[in-house]
């Protein structure tokens, strides 16, 4: 026993001593041969990945920013009162030939939609979201010129400097209807008006004496859209009105918190009733055929997930329709005759973005109707 145990402090010993000679050869190794020492070594992979991380839905995302309470709310009802005291200096700025431009942390979105409504409220105003991804500047200005009636009737060949130069004239004219014009822009800085074009455009009008603007902007480089020749025809007055109010809105439009969206814009239900509502039986048939789809599948989806553990809803692209099965759905209800019907009959969904489609991995069109399932049904309820 007294052999056993000696040769065991021994062993001991020596295994001390070989991790001692390993650390001081570890300090010893530095630069380049730690890299490479270092690189020698089997590193554990986890199986873990950011694809199996369940990432929140725009609806949840919204939810559970709602239930967070505000932080210093006296303070910043307090400062939002302080802002409402310039509300007729603001006024008086607009009268006086200025345009004002607003910047500082926080939505600013509701202080000035209470400014227009305290002072605006009987003058003509057009809003703005520069907010909006897929905003169409030229379609605004189209708006404009039908909608004070300008005497022209504007249409898709026009460009916008045209369009613009139509309403400029107008506002110039001293015999016209309408004497003046505000324009609200939230985010004049958003992404669908950060274009050249959409600036110099939007300046000519802010020139015009009896157009005001009234714009704030979120980007902390926006002043580099105004060059020396807009911001002169700009004529900005710079209001910080920093409100460190939440950014309810902008975000579910912009790139703000990373919650899951659809690769295409989900589509509105009240959107989707009216376009079919004009629409003739065959288009509204060929519409019902891809939504019972969509349900049924989910349906049998949902059947299935109990059994493998699983839980959620399914997108909408998940539970699309392929090419093939689609046009063969659509000719075997008659609501098509030949692939003319069907591809013109596409063509208007996907304009409309009421169907709209992906290529899934085996190279194939699948054409899905970007709604929740309950909404589904709620629309062929309708048709």
């Amino acid at each position: 026993e007294h052999n056993l145990s000696t040769k065991r402090t021994k062993q001991m010993t020596k295994k001390t001593k070989s991790k001692s000679k390993q650390s001081i050869l570890e300090q010893d190794i530095t630069g380049y041969e730690r890299y490479f020492e270092d690189h020698q070594m089997k590193t554990r992979t986890s199986n873990n990945t950011l694809v199996g991380v369940g990432i929140l839905d725009k609806a949840e995302c919204i939810n559970i920013l709602t239930k967070i309470p505000i932080k210093h709310k006296t303070e910043i009802e307090l400062l939002s009162n302080l802002y409402k005291c310039q509300f007729l200096q603001w006024y008086i700025e607009l009268k006086s030939g200025f345009n004002l431009l607003f910047y500082g942390y926080g939505s600013k979105k509701q202080l000035l939609e209470e400014f227009s409504d305290a002072y605006l409220r009987d003058r003509p105003l057009l809003v703005i979201n520069g907010f909006l991804s897929k905003l169409k500047i030229k379609e605004v200005f189209i708006q404009v010129i039908s909608g004070v009636n300008m005497g022209v009737k504007p249409g898709s060949r026009e460009t916008l400097e045209e369009l613009t130069e139509i309403i400029k004239e107008y506002f110039s004219d001293p015999d016209r209807d309408v004497q003046c014009l505000y324009i609200m822009i939230h985010n004049i800085d958003g992404q669908g008006l950060r274009t050249l074009q959409i600036q110099n455009c939007l300046s000519i009008l802010a020139s015009c004496p009896n157009i005001y603007f009234i714009a704030s902007t979120d980007h902390i480089n926006a002043t580099l859209l105004f060059d020396q020749d807009r911001a002169t025809k700009f004529n900005w007055i710079w209001h910080d009105i920093t409100t460190f109010n939440h950014y309810e809105v902008e975000p579910t439009f912009e790139d703000g918190p990373k919650v899951k969206r659809r690769k295409q814009q989900e589509l509105n239900i009240k959107v989707a009733q009216s376009v079919l509502s004009t629409w003739n039986a065959n288009r509204r048939r060929m519409f019902e055929i891809l939504a019972k789809h969509q349900i049924q599948t989910n349906l049998l989806q949902q059947q299935k997930k109990p059994r493998q553990g699983k839980g959620g809803a399914m997108k909408s692209e998940d539970i699309g329709m392929e090419h093939d099965a689609f046009y063969k759905a659509c000719k075997a209800d008659f609501c098509i005759r030949t692939d003319g019907d069907f591809n013109k009959f596409l063509s208007d969904f996907r304009n409309h973005e009421i169907i709209q489609s992906f290529q899934s991995k085996s190279g194939k069109n699948i054409y899905f109707i970007p709604m929740e399932v309950e909404d589904l049904k709620k629309v062929l309820e309708q048709c």
